[in-house]
């Protein structure tokens, strides 16, 4: 991202072979006018696709053709590249708008003169990279403060915002984005849009940036705030359910705020459960040091219903990811190794209770399918909900991974499980040479059918 941003204020500088003989003010308005004419900043419609949550992210802004972004990645995008073409630039948290503001160099004033003024309407100036060509007035601000309500302390919106500030500005967007999808109907095509990012699945995406959004208003909110720990049970519910391979970024980095919280904090009542991080911590410890179980195909129906093997690789017909076989169960989806998911069709079909942040719990309804869990191998993510209608078996074919390329994407040891043994795996031991995959991960659930084989290599997986 730094090299697209150092790219495009090179070629501004190309454009604007004078630019350095132009005064503060004239600088920032040709660079906020020329990133506007490339479309660098704002977006299409927004009255339909002000929630999308690409529009969440500087990186996507800065490579999708279309450029769309909310008015702080715009404000992010021009201040930017006005500090790579020398321009003292910052953001302003204003209330529902965020804006960018340019400084005067010392001695000097917007328009070049000589000045011993250190603020003011001389030496700064407000934009609005977003929505306008011109520039913003101080004092048209100030009106919208006054409108807004804000009569005390509104000369803190008008000043430099530190990056924190930004940071958790951006996460608040994730999660109203979250927010408008969980309010319209699962097959509400608007949705779909609102989800989309250019590669992944939707699902997946739009879980990892709610996560992310978590870690950042933790991450970026002073320990002194009594309200710190406002979203931490949230947090951490959905770390060990869905997340736990961040256990050692949880034990490095928060574990340490939520201390120093807790010694501000005098006289709080004790905490059990989610809201106690030391607690989560070692519930997920002792998961880890589990024996994980063993099964065997002990009877001729299960042999017949279970043709594949832990360690076998398959591809998903309609989603293409690549995955390895770690676990099965014969006689329906209760009897899947733990955790797991399970698409929302197929849980109704099992007579399920389908909660996306839970594992599917056991049911007596329903035909006693085959199905099996798997690690997921490729670079394209694994769906959390897929719709397994339309899959195939297939046989044979070309090999896609040899062994070595195989071990190296998993970053695991051939450790061959015992002879007859089929184990019900949470994952590879990790290489310390290669990618780490999550420990007690939430596996998909895949039917026999879903799965097209291409390469069987035993010992992949150990106990």
């Amino acid at each position: 991202m730094a090299r697209t941003l150092d790219d495009i204020a090179e070629q501004f500088r190309e454009e604007h072979p004078a630019f350095d003989d132009l005064s503060t003010r004239q600088q920032a308005l040709s660079l906020v006018r020329w990133l506007r004419a490339k479309q660098l900043t704002g977006m299409d419609h927004p009255e339909l696709n002000y929630r999308n949550l690409r529009n969440c992210f500087i990186g996507h802004a800065l490579s999708d053709e279309s450029h769309p972004s909310l008015p702080i990645i715009s404000s992010a995008i021009f201040t930017c590249i006005a500090e790579r073409l020398g321009l003292i630039a910052f953001c302003l948290a204003f209330p529902s708008h965020v804006h960018a503001a340019v400084y005067a160099p010392a001695g000097k004033d917007l328009d070049g003169d000589e000045t011993n003024e250190l603020d003011g309407e001389k030496k700064r100036m407000c934009l609005d990279p977003y929505g306008s060509d011109e520039e913003v007035t101080l004092s048209s601000l100030r009106l919208r403060l006054v409108e807004f309500g804000w009569t005390q302390g509104a000369e803190a919106f008008l000043t430099p915002s530190p990056v924190p500030i930004i940071v958790q500005r951006t996460a608040q967007n994730i999660r109203a984005t979250n927010d408008t999808i969980q309010n319209l109907t699962s097959d509400d095509i608007r949705a779909s849009e609102m989800r989309r990012l250019r590669s992944g699945h939707a699902a997946l995406n739009l879980d990892a940036a709610v996560y992310a959004s978590m870690w950042a208003e933790l991450l970026m909110k002073q320990t002194s705030s009594f309200h710190w720990d406002s979203n931490l049970a949230n947090f951490l519910k959905r770390f060990a359910l869905s997340w736990s391979e961040d256990a050692w970024i949880v034990r490095k980095y928060l574990v340490p705020l939520y201390d120093r919280f807790m010694s501000s904090q005098p006289n709080l009542r004790p905490r059990i459960g989610w809201q106690n991080a030391h607690e989560i911590m070692s519930m997920l410890d002792n998961v880890d040091k589990r024996i994980p179980e063993v099964s065997r195909r002990y009877t001729e129906d299960i042999s017949k219903r279970v043709l594949y093997k832990i360690g076998q690789v398959f591809s998903h017909r309609r989603y293409g990811y690549i995955g390895v076989i770690n676990g099965w169960a014969a006689m329906g989806s209760y009897s899947l190794p733990m955790p797991h998911l399970l698409d929302a069709a197929e849980a109704e079909e099992e007579g399920d209770v389908f909660d996306p942040t839970e594992s599917v719990h056991a049911s007596r309804l329903g035909p006693q399918r085959t199905y099996y869990t798997c690690l997921w191998v490729s670079s394209f993510p694994f769906p959390l909900f897929s719709s397994l209608s339309d899959v195939r078996l297939g046989a044979g074919g070309d090999p896609i991974l040899t062994t070595s390329e195989l071990l190296q994407k998993i970053g695991c040891r051939p450790a061959a499980c015992g002879p007859g043994q089929r184990r019900h795996c949470h994952g590879p031991q990790p290489d310390p040479r290669g990618p780490l995959l999550r420990r007690r991960q939430v596996l998909p659930a895949v039917r026999r059918r879903d799965m097209h084989l291409h390469l069987e290599y035993q010992g992949v997986l150990s106990g």
